[in-house]
């Protein structure tokens, strides 16, 4: 047999093949194809509620062919001042090799590769402006054989606008990877986001008394970075894996109807979540660093970690399930969270400033389920760790006092004179009443549980004076 024409068989075997493969895979795909739609956007469709808003993904069509399909879907958004859909059309190439990464000299196997933008409507149109009238949105991803999932969202600078809302981006990209389970990793990188909020959509982000007065706020991100790795659990809501984020800076405008407008920024702001299950506990670490500013009068570098171990994961799960405005269940749920032995730490809260630094640290784990013994004289016994201690230089509370006053308004030879008095007014009335230390300009509060009793600020105070102490404190609410 000639060489030409085994050759040519095993073209025409292979074509085969490829045919065959890209058929078969078309089909598992027709059948599975809205449950892997839904999982690029599973953090979107989190039990359907993002920022107050119902999300589902609807009108999911595919038009089925040998290589390749036609699809369709939308992503419905609904609140109480705003129904959305984005309609998506695209490509999906089928595997084992995709046409369009194969297009790429990328013969790596894969069960499907896609390609949408988000597709113009009538009603879209009126709302989503953009330069050279663009699709906004753009996806890429690949399917392996395993499931997993990799590829891209890309965003082009546009403007959305509603009655209340108006959202400007600049460009931006989401990258994710995700595995057969779980939430997966995410890389989001924009350049900037602006939001400008009035009306209906602002007195959901405000107080009542606030929104009377005000009457826009806007919301900018400078260089928003964040990467998360997440994992999910048996249980609803609640997710283990790090997520940080970084912005150079976020930055309010308040803007009144009879007092003039206010800044309020983080600047250089990092924050970062840690989230471990332990068994039937969580333990999560809680971490930001920014320099606050007022009306751009900077109060100086900020530092706060924190930490909650030993919360009941049933109960964590049940408070992130709640409606926040369920007062009686969130206090029922927290008191259950607290008669399972908590450990709450900040370590360390500091703020430092041009004129010194302020720092404090807390460590407080509980022991005792009965609550009740608290009210029989034992208080100390529901503490397995307490302590407290603040440490001030009397400078730091004196610039800072000073940056207040001069953030609305007050020039700064008066706003340092005033702070100057303050500063003396509060410290006096601490010592006064036995609060805190003063040496060598600064103050001092230090706070811990022993054997004997409370040790404050050198003293040991026993326990029947604590329990009489709080009992005056809950009188005093009581009667306030």
């Amino acid at each position: 047999m000639k060489k030409s024409t085994i050759a040519t068989g095993v073209i025409i075997a292979l074509g085969a093949i490829w045919t065959g493969g890209a058929w078969y895979t078309g089909k598992i795909i027709e059948q599975q194809y809205q449950q892997q739609i839904s999982k690029i956007y599973q953090t979107w469709l989190q039990e359907n509620q993002v920022l107050g808003a119902i999300t589902q993904i609807e009108d999911v069509q595919i038009e089925r062919g040998i290589f390749s399909s036609d699809f369709h879907y939308k992503i419905n958004i609904k609140s109480d001042n705003l129904t959305l859909d984005l309609p998506f059309d695209g490509t999906l190439y089928h595997g084992p090799l995709p046409l369009n990464q194969v297009a790429k000299l990328n013969i790596m196997p894969a069960m499907f590769s896609l390609s949408a933008k988000l597709a113009n409507n009538q009603d879209l149109t009126k709302l989503l402006q953009t330069n050279n009238n663009e699709s906004p949105i753009s996806l890429v991803a690949t399917m392996s054989y395993s499931q997993n999932i990799h590829g891209e969202e890309t965003f082009i600078p546009a403007q959305l606008t509603t009655d209340d809302v108006q959202i400007n981006w600049d460009k931006g990209v989401i990258k994710f990877d995700l595995p057969l389970q779980g939430m997966g990793n995410y890389d989001v990188d924009f350049d900037k986001i602006n939001v400008t909020l009035t009306g209906d959509a602002l007195k959901k982000f405000v107080a009542e008394t606030s929104a009377n007065q005000l009457k826009k706020m806007t919301i900018e991100l400078d260089n928003l970075k964040s990467n998360s790795d997440i994992k999910s659990t048996e249980l609803p809501f609640l997710y283990t894996g790090n997520w940080k984020a970084s912005v150079d800076n976020l930055h309010y405008t308040y803007s009144y109807t009879d007092v003039p407008t206010e800044t309020f920024d983080l600047a250089k702001l990092e924050m970062s979540v840690d989230a471990k299950q332990d068994k039937d506990v969580m333990n999560y670490a809680v971490a930001l660093k920014t320099e606050p500013k007022l009306n751009e009068k900077s109060f100086g570098e900020f530092e706060f970690t924190f930490n909650a171990d030993h919360l009941l994961a049933k109960t964590v799960s049940a408070i992130l399930a709640t409606d926040p405005n369920d007062d009686a269940e969130m206090q029922r749920l927290s008191l259950e969270l607290l008669q399972n032995q908590p450990h709450l730490r900040i370590n360390p809260l500091n703020l430092t400033n041009n004129a010194g630094k302020i720092v404090a640290d807390l460590d407080v784990e509980l022991l005792e389920k009965d609550f009740s013994k608290a009210f029989k004289g034992k208080i100390l016994s529901l503490f397995k760790q307490l302590s407290l201690n603040i440490n001030v230089d009397k400078s730091a509370i004196t610039e800072l006092l000073s940056t207040q006053e001069q953030a609305t308004g007050q020039d700064k030879t008066t706003a340092d004179a005033q702070a100057q008095q303050q500063m003396e007014m509060l410290v006096e009335q601490g010592k006064a009443q036995e609060i805190i230390i003063e040496k060598d300009n600064k103050v001092s509060l230090n706070l811990k549980l022993e054997k004997e009793g409370i040790n404050f600020n050198g003293n040991i105070i026993p326990e029947e004076y604590i329990g009489m102490a709080i009992l005056g404190m809950m009188m005093q609410g009581v009667e306030h």
